[in-house]
């Protein structure tokens, strides 16, 4: 005789109760907090390319154009497609921990059972976990190079229906995760065999991100350690400010940053660096020349040094006594700024504009601004001495 299929036998009044039930659609959810991992191996030299240029992992992420100029053989997966490495793991779903649940709802939407998301517990209820998948960063040998990228996500990372024609049984429940060198991340739902699709994701990102594996003891670049960038000083308050001045016509005398507008890829406001040949943009430490500028402004004296920096004019005049200062020299009241003079409101205080573009601004200069003081330099040197020997002295 073959082999003859068994029949699992059920009483009379098992059956006249599955006859009595009226089908339902279950929902099953698993939040609140996950993510998706993927990790993949990526070649030596592909590495090495990377270190030499200082190129920075997660500007790489969203360069979809390539703009980066990186070559096709020297790229661990195509301009912004990280997923794409993916070799030695990649998993989705809601971390494996108390922080998390399971919740089975009825067609009212009224929770039949619910348990936290942890093996201890599950296993506890009669559900069955299971691990399908394993990586840890210590399998990787010495020498050996991967690209491990992830995303934090909080909300509603699975979301499912099922049809039964009985009562949820938490004990035909089977739940699947991964385990990314110890992120456990449940992305499978079973229930009495069936597969449960997860067609409902409702997620915020929380963090995210990227990173170079190597194997042994040798430590990833950084290249936000390694960035070789001028460094810069504070923008300019108007009465400071320069005019604008049109690139064709007029070049910086000084070296340094200057706010600007360009037009390289459309129309772009923003500071760059006047080597004395050229302006430059930084992107992660990585020099560009900018040929499209437009218009340049920066400071109206040399900043070469800051003891060159004149003394700040007047902010404010008031229109009923027509007293002049700065806002520090005013009343701040619950009700604003006043007059220290004659106590009048903020709506009698006119503020003096400098704007160096135009012609109230430029008579104001006129008006108001005192030329560099070299009395006023030799305090600032002195100040700032003490302030050194204050900073270094022992405590």
């Amino acid at each position: 005789m073959g082999n003859q299929a068994k029949t699992k036998e059920i009483t009379a009044e098992e059956l006249i109760a599955v006859l009595k039930w009226t089908p339902q659609t279950y929902r099953i959810e698993l939040g609140n907090y996950g993510g998706e991992v993927y990790c993949g191996r990526v070649d030596r030299k592909v590495y090495d390319y990377f270190k030499a240029n200082n190129i920075d992992l997660d500007e790489y992420n969203g360069d979809w154009d390539n703009e980066l100029d990186v070559p096709d053989d020297m790229q661990p997966f195509p301009p912004g497609s990280p997923y794409e490495c993916d070799d030695l793991i990649h998993a989705s779903g809601a971390t494996m921990d108390d922080g998390n649940s399971v919740q089975v709802f009825d067609e009212k939407g009224n929770v039949v059972w619910e348990c936290q998301l942890t093996r201890a517990e599950l296993e506890a209820e009669g559900v069955e976990v299971e691990e399908d998948e394993e990586f840890y960063v210590d399998e990787i040998p010495d020498g050996g190079v991967a690209f491990w990228g992830a995303q934090g996500e909080k909300g509603l990372l699975f979301g499912g229906e099922i049809e039964l024609k009985e009562p949820f049984d938490p004990k035909k429940l089977k739940l699947t995760y991964s385990d990314a060198d110890g992120w456990h991340l449940c992305h499978g739902v079973v229930y009495d065999g069936d597969d449960i699709d997860n067609n409902d994701i409702s997620t915020t990102g929380k963090w995210g991100e990227s990173k170079w594996l190597l194997g042994g003891d040798e430590e990833a670049y950084d290249p936000e350690e390694s960035y070789d960038v001028p460094a810069t000083g504070p923008s300019p308050d108007d009465w400071e400010r320069s005019p604008k001045f049109k690139f064709k016509k007029h070049k910086p005398v000084h070296v340094g940053w200057y706010n600007a507008i360009w037009s390289n890829y459309g129309t772009t406001y923003g500071t760059l660096y006047w080597d004395g040949e050229n302006f430059v943009e930084y992107n992660y430490g990585k020099p560009t020349v900018i040929t499209g500028v437009d218009t340049w402004s920066g400071y109206n004296w040399d900043t070469s040094s800051w003891v060159n920096q004149p003394p700040a004019p007047p902010e404010a005049e008031c229109k009923n006594c027509h007293w002049i200062g700065n806002r520090d020299d005013m009343e701040d009241t619950d009700d604003g700024y006043q007059c220290p003079e004659c106590h009048s409101g903020y709506d009698h205080l006119e503020w003096i504009s400098y704007d160096p573009d135009s012609k109230e601004g430029l008579a104001n200069r006129d008006k108001y601004c005192k030329p560099w003081d070299p009395v006023v330099s030799l305090e600032r040197i002195v100040l700032a001495k003490e302030q050194e020997k204050e900073a270094s002295w022992p405590f």
